[in-house]
């Protein structure tokens, strides 16, 4: 969470034992944000509660043992922490959601390529309305996303109904809560599939009765 990232190579993994195997020699105070799997040439994208986002290639990352401690990723002020790592094997749009429920779609392309290490470049315009960065999400566009809140409240919305904008803008509300309440995480999910046409419960029942009433 304070912006360090690193790159191990999956045969490094081999053989874990119950008792499991480092990954990672972390600072004291700093926490383990978030794994991907890579595939050598992918792009990363290390976003921060400041509404700031960095995109490098995993090449700027030299590879390092289970123990190392990794480097500088995005570079970010005492009281500021990381809250999201994507990349660009898992979708085209970055996704961003504020605590107070704002959220928006930005193609990954108007991130422009920089080195490992830097303050990065605004993803959503933060305002007093829209609260801090929670998290972002690298998504395709036509997923479901669920929300969830402080207080255990969540919504599941279409992604295509949140709007593609550029990356200074704030976005739209996606789920509306109280004042004193926060948004605490998001997961992206498949779809939901709707079946239509299918008759419903009271429908059904009718049916039956009309069936019966042939009948007699």
């Amino acid at each position: 969470k304070e912006g360090i990232v690193k790159r191990t190579s999956l045969k490094e993994f081999a053989l874990i034992r119950q008792t499991g195997k480092y990954a990672i020699t972390m600072k004291e105070n700093d926490e383990l944000l978030d794994v991907k799997l890579t595939d050598g040439n992918t792009l990363i994208c290390i976003s921060a509660d400041n509404g700031k986002m960095v995109k490098f290639n995993e090449q700027d990352v030299r590879v390092m043992g289970r123990t190392a401690a990794g480097v500088r990723g995005i570079s970010l002020e005492e009281n500021e922490r990381a809250v999201g790592l994507n990349t660009s094997l898992e979708g085209k749009y970055i996704l961003s959601i504020t605590e107070h429920g704002y959220g928006k779609k930005t193609p990954l392309e108007e991130y422009r390529l920089t080195q490992r290490g830097a303050k990065g470049v605004t993803t959503i315009n933060m305002t007093d309305k829209t609260g801090k960065l929670v998290t972002t999400r690298a998504v395709d566009g036509d997923e479901d996303v669920m929300v969830v809140t402080k207080a255990g409240i969540i919504i599941r919305t279409s992604l295509n109904e949140v709007n593609v904008v550029g990356r200074n803008t704030q976005g739209v509300k996606i789920i509306r809560i109280n004042d004193k309440e926060a948004v605490a995480s998001i997961a992206v999910v498949k779809a939901e599939e709707v079946e239509e046409n299918l008759p419903t419960e009271a429908e059904n029942d009718l049916n039956e009765g009309e069936k019966q009433d042939n009948k007699e």
